[in-house]
């Protein structure tokens, strides 16, 4: 699934008329991760945490639909109060019909998420790749043929859209079969408290990763916009080796964790495993850029010392996840949510520092050094939580690797 999204912005140049119009793509691409995120409000955590284990399941994903449906509003209302205070843009992109339709659609991702996640709750593995797969491959092809007749950014919305409207002939079925009963209030009550604190979490994670392209195109251009963003998805394939490797060992780290020895010994495996494909990949990558960006105009090749930033980013992201599931293994994942919110605080401040007077080089910039402290913040406080002793800490030398290897990303795209 993430494998078939990453190949979508890969290719996706190759039809669109314009790098400005690819950049309105990545501003819509990052707006419809927040929103949708934030307006899931956590529930599909939620079902994740109490559905398989409720005595009246039907009752509580009831419950569930019931406060989709407020959240599902909110965006709408968003964007008809944009409209009616006589907003023709934001940020760039069309109110009217972009954020009208993407509002709409993002409702529908979210029930198809749900449904997505009462799969995993009751090991369907069919229904889980009936959700799950063919929402992408829908959206993926949707998204190409109107690329190819329309040739701007408004293909990406009614592709998006079109799938999410064609996922309803296997989502309703599965609700009809599942939700049964009135929704209870305190079952609502109990999804609100449960979910509320991801919504800062996801906040904070996603300002964090998306937002310098906002401020790109407030301060810069949607051309820069549309350069960094095609450098962040190259790079952001490496996410997928992590991902899988992930569903791998995070299991095993957390059947471990009452051994801290045993649980750093495969959180070392992970990491080792994971900065070794990262710097092959990364180099790799950078060596054949200039094949990549041959068929596309030459705006691209700006995007090559941007890349280089990406990848030293991306190099870090593996200390991140090892001390996520430190910190989950412990039982302290409210450090989880505090370190995002730092990391996107120092975001935030370094983007409106760097971007005015660097533009695209300082939104890089600004991305990498914010990452570099978060993923060494969240190191040090998952260290300091479980206590672990310097005996048992076999990833010191990964440490050092992705340091230095990171930092050398920068002199080199310098």
């Amino acid at each position: 699934s993430r494998g078939i999204n990453w190949g979508l912005m890969v290719v996706l140049p190759l039809f669109l008329q314009s790098t400005e119009e690819y950049g309105r793509v990545g501003l819509l691409v990052s707006i419809e991760i927040l929103v949708s995120s934030v307006s899931m409000i956590g529930l599909d955590r939620a079902i994740l945490r109490f559905y398989a284990n409720d005595e009246h399941p039907g009752v509580l994903l009831r419950s569930v639909l019931f406060v989709w449906a407020i959240a599902s509003w909110i965006p709408l209302i968003a964007t008809l109060v944009l409209y009616l205070a006589g907003w023709e843009t934001f940020f760039g992109i069309p109110v009217a019909p972009h954020l009208f339709l993407m509002s709409i659609t993002i409702a529908l991702f979210n029930l198809n998420m749900l449904c997505v996640c009462v799969s995993r709750a009751n090991n369907d593995l069919a229904s889980f790749l009936k959700f799950r797969l063919w929402y992408v491959a829908l959206k993926f092809v949707f998204v190409l043929i109107l690329a190819v007749y329309l040739g701007h950014s408004l293909a990406y919305v009614m592709g998006f859209g079109l799938a999410a409207v064609g996922m309803m002939f296997l989502i309703i079925p599965l609700l009809l079969r599942t939700a049964s009963g009135p929704s209870s209030t305190e079952a609502v009550r109990k999804l609100v408290v449960f979910g509320w604190p991801f919504v800062f979490h996801v906040a904070s994670g996603n300002v964090l990763t998306y937002f310098s392209r906002f401020f790109l195109e407030a301060y810069s251009t949607t051309n820069d916009v549309g350069v960094f963003t095609f450098a962040f998805t190259l790079g952001g394939g490496l996410y997928l080796v992590y991902a899988s490797l992930a569903t791998y060992f995070e299991p095993r780290v957390y059947s471990h964790s009452d051994d801290k020895r045993k649980c750093e010994l495969w959180l070392s495996f992970y990491t080792n495993l994971c900065v070794s494909i990262a710097a092959a990949g990364g180099a790799v990558l950078l060596l054949i850029f200039p094949l990549v960006t041959a068929q596309l105009p030459e705006d691209y090749h700006r995007a090559l010392p941007i890349l280089s930033m990406v990848m030293g980013t991306i190099l870090l992201r593996p200390i991140y996840i090892q001390s996520n599931f430190r910190l989950v293994a412990n039982e302290r994942t409210h450090h989880i949510a505090n370190a995002s919110f730092v990391g996107a605080l120092v975001s935030v401040v370094l983007n409106l520092w760097l971007i005015p007077p660097y533009g695209i080089w300082g939104a890089a910039v600004a991305l990498y050094i914010s990452n570099f402290f978060f993923c060494g913040y969240t190191l040090i406080i998952s260290l300091w939580v479980a206590r672990i002793s310097w005996k048992y800490e076999y990833s010191l030398p990964t440490y050092l690797i992705c340091a230095v290897g990171s930092l050398s990303t920068i002199i080199w795209a310098n």
